[in-house]
C-alpha cells in the first residue's frame, strides 16, 4: 500500500487502523496479469498512438485495438501474455498496412475481433474499412480474403466509424453520414435492400443496435454556429426521434462548441447520452429517455384448489411497431396478496415462456403495455396460464384392520379426484410385512400400472397365513406434469388368516331321547385353536331337526364372544 506524507510525496510508513472487528478489503489497479503495474504499456515505440478501442471477451479478458504510424494494432490478453490474434507472440499486431485510422473494435459470441476502422484508399481518398477474425487469418465480411476489405471510398477527409455486432454475427458500420450492414451475402442499407438508403443525416454518430437488431445513432453537428446533440432510431421501416414519430425532435440539446457524445442503450432500448461541451467552461452533461408511462393491467385472482404447480403462460396480442407486452405473475396461498405472496416474476416476453412463480393455490398476472411511440399502443386480446394440482390423497376402503382369509386379496380405495378435473391414468400399490420397510426384499410393489380403476387384485402376491401386512397406494393423473402423482395414502393393517379352529361338541349329547322341556341350556368345551396366531373370535350354533342341512334350523347364528 502506497502512503503520502504531507507535502504528498510518497511515504515511507504504512499503516491501517479499524475501528471494528469487520473485516476491511483494499483494492488496487493492476496490469493484466493482476500483480503489479510493471506491465501496464502494452505497446510503445516513436509512433503517436491513440484512439484505442477495448472489449471484453466471455472471460473477462481484454482486447485492444488502436492507431499508431498510420496502422491499425490489434491485441488481447491469453491469460499470461498480450498476444495477436493467432494467439502466439506479436508478430501479426499490424492488420491495417500501413492505412488506418480510429479503429472501431467488436467481439462475436465465440470471441473473434472485428475491425472497423478508416483507411487510406489512395491519395486524398479515404472511407471505411472493415475485417474479422474468423479463427485462423483476418479476411473481410464474406469470410474469404481480404479483397472487399473496403466497403466505402471517395472522401477527401478522415472519420471515426462505429462499429456493432447483431445477434447472427453481421457488422453494421455507420461513418462518412451513410449506415452499412451486412445481410451474409452483401453490404445493404438499414431497410435491407441495396444501398439507395445508405445516407443518414450524422456525419460519425455513435451506434447502438437494439434486442431487435435495430439501429440506434447520436451524433453532434453544427447548427447556426451551435452544436446540437442529435438522436435517431430505425423503428423497422423509417429513422424516427425518440417518441417514434417523425423526426421534429431530433435535437436533444445545444451547446456553443464541438461537443464529444458518448451513447448507449439501457435494457429497455432507451437511449443515454452524456456529451462534452463549452460554453464558458468545459462541462459535461447527461440524458436519457425516459420514454411513455407504461400502463399495466391486473387480472383476477385465480384459484387452483389446492397447491398447483404451474406450467406455462400464452397470450395472443397486437403489436404495432415501437409497442411490445410482456407479463409477469406472482403466487400465494391466501385469497388476498399479502407479505407471504411471492414477488413479481421475471417479465415473460414470449407467449409460452414457462411460469416461473412459486408452487400455490392462488395466481395473479400482470399485463405490461409498452410503447415508445405515443401513437401506438399495443393490444391484448386474451392470455392463458397452463397448472396441474395434484390428485387428492385417497382413503382406503379395504383391507384394513381386519382378518382376510385369500393370499391375493381385492385392494380397495375410493374413487379417483381430482381438483382440476383430470383423469387417472395409472396407480401404484405397496404392501410391506409388519417388521419390514418399503422396497425391502420381502415387500411387494406392482410399480406403475396403466389403471383407471379404484381396485386391483394381485395374482402372485401368495400372502402367508398368520402375518400382519401393511399397505398403501397412490394415482396418477394424465396432466403431464412433475406433480402428476397423488400423495400415498395413509397406511393400514390387516392380518391374513387361512385357516379355521375345530368344532367343538355341545351339551346335551346326540342320545336319541327327546328333550323333556321347552327350555333347553346348550353348553360346549372352549374351541381348540388350530392357528394360534388368530385366537378364537367368537362361536357359530346350529340347532336343527336333522343332523345334515335337509333339517328345519331353530336356530343358526353367531353367537359372538359369549362363552357358557
Amino acid at each position: 500500500m502506497q502512503t503520502s506524507d504531507e507535502d504528498f510525496n510518497a511515504g515511507t510508513l504504512s499503516s491501517v487502523a479499524v475501528g471494528n472487528n469487520e473485516m476491511h478489503l483494499i483494492g488496487e489497479w493492476t496490469d493484466a496479469d493482476g500483480v503489479g503495474q510493471e506491465s501496464i504499456i502494452i505497446s510503445s515505440g516513436d509512433a503517436y498512438f491513440t484512439s484505442p478501442s477495448l472489449c471484453l471477451d466471455s472471460s473477462g479478458n481484454p482486447h485492444i485495438a488502436w492507431m499508431g504510424d498510420y496502422k491499425i494494432y490489434y491485441l488481447y490478453w491469453n491469460g499470461s501474455s498480450w498476444v495477436d490474434a493467432d494467439g502466439v507472440g506479436q508478430e501479426s499486431i499490424s492488420i491495417s498496412n500501413n492505412n488506418g485510422y480510429y479503429p472501431s473494435l467488436r467481439l462475436d459470441n465465440s470471441g473473434n475481433p472485428h475491425l472497423a476502422w478508416c483507411g487510406v484508399i489512395a491519395s486524398n481518398n479515404y472511407g471505411i474499412s472493415y475485417l474479422y477474425w474468423n479463427g485462423s487469418s483476418w479476411v473481410d465480411a464474406d469470410g474469404t480474403g481480404q479483397e472487399a476489405t473496403s466497403i466505402l471510398e471517395g472522401h477527401s477527409f478522415l472519420c471515426e466509424p462505429a462499429l456493432c455486432l447483431d445477434s447472427s454475427g453481421n457488422p453494421h458500420i455507420t461513418g462518412y453520414a451513410s449506415y452499412l450492414k451486412w445481410n451474409g451475402s452483401s453490404w445493404v442499407d438499414v431497410d435491407g435492400t441495396g444501398q439507395e438508403s445508405i445516407n443518414i443525416p450524422a456525419i460519425n454518430p455513435s451506434l447502438f443496435l437494439d434486442g431487435s437488431g435495430n439501429p440506434h445513432i447520436a451524433w453532434s453537428k453544427i447548427s447556426s454556429g451551435n452544436c446540437e446533440i442529435c438522436y435517431l432510431k430505425w423503428d423497422g421501416s423509417s429513422w424516427v426521434d425518440a417518441d417514434g414519430t417523425g423526426q421534429e425532435s431530433i435535437k436533444i440539446s445545444t451547446a456553443y462548441e464541438y461537443n464529444y457524445v458518448s451513447f448507449c442503450l439501457d435494457g429497455n432500448n432507451k437511449p443515454h447520452i452524456a456529451e462534452q461541451g463549452d460554453i464558458s467552461r468545459y462541462y459535461i452533461r447527461y440524458f436519457q429517455w425516459t420514454g411513455f408511462s407504461q400502463g399495466y393491467f391486473l387480472s383476477r385472482i385465480k384459484n387452483a384448489g389446492s397447491i398447483a404447480d404451474w406450467g406455462n403462460i400464452y397470450w395472443s396480442s397486437s403489436l404495432p411497431a415501437g409497442t411490445d407486452i410482456t407479463l409477469q405473475s406472482r403466487t400465494g396461498n391466501t385469497l388476498t396478496p399479502d407479505d407471504y405472496w411471492s414477488s413479481w416474476s421475471s417479465s415473460y416476453t414470449v407467449s409460452g415462456d414457462t411460469i416461473t412463480s412459486l408452487s400455490a393455490r392462488y395466481i395473479q398476472c400482470k399485463v405490461n403495455f409498452i410503447t415508445t411511440i405515443s401513437t401506438q399502443t399495443p393490444s391484448l386480446y386474451d392470455f392463458s396460464i397452463t397448472y396441474n394440482c395434484s390428485p387428492s390423497t385417497f382413503a382406503i376402503v379395504s383391507p384394513q384392520e381386519e382378518w382376510i382369509a385369500a393370499t391375493n386379496l381385492v385392494f380397495l380405495w375410493a374413487e379417483f379426484y381430482d381438483v382440476d378435473g383430470d383423469t387417472q391414468t395409472a396407480l401404484q400399490v405397496q404392501l410391506r410385512y409388519s417388521t419390514g420397510t418399503y422396497g425391502d426384499g420381502n415387500a411387494k410393489d406392482t410399480g406403475e400400472m396403466l389403471s383407471s380403476t379404484n381396485t386391483w387384485t394381485p395374482t402372485d402376491w401368495n400372502l402367508t397365513s398368520g402375518s400382519t401386512y401393511y399397505w398403501r397406494v397412490k394415482v396418477k393423473d394424465n396432466s403431464g406434469f412433475d406433480n402428476c402423482w397423488s400423495e400415498w395414502s395413509e397406511e393400514t393393517k390387516f392380518m391374513v388368516d387361512l385357516s379355521s379352529p375345530t368344532g367343538k361338541s355341545g351339551i346335551p349329547a346326540d342320545i336319541g331321547a327327546d328333550a323333556d322341556s321347552s327350555s333347553i341350556k346348550f353348553t360346549w368345551a372352549v374351541g381348540t385353536v388350530a392357528d394360534a396366531e388368530s385366537g378364537i373370535g367368537g362361536y357359530w350354533l346350529q340347532v336343527s331337526t336333522s343332523p345334515d342341512e335337509s333339517g328345519n334350523y331353530k336356530y343358526n347364528g353367531n353367537m359372538g364372544d359369549v362363552l357358557e
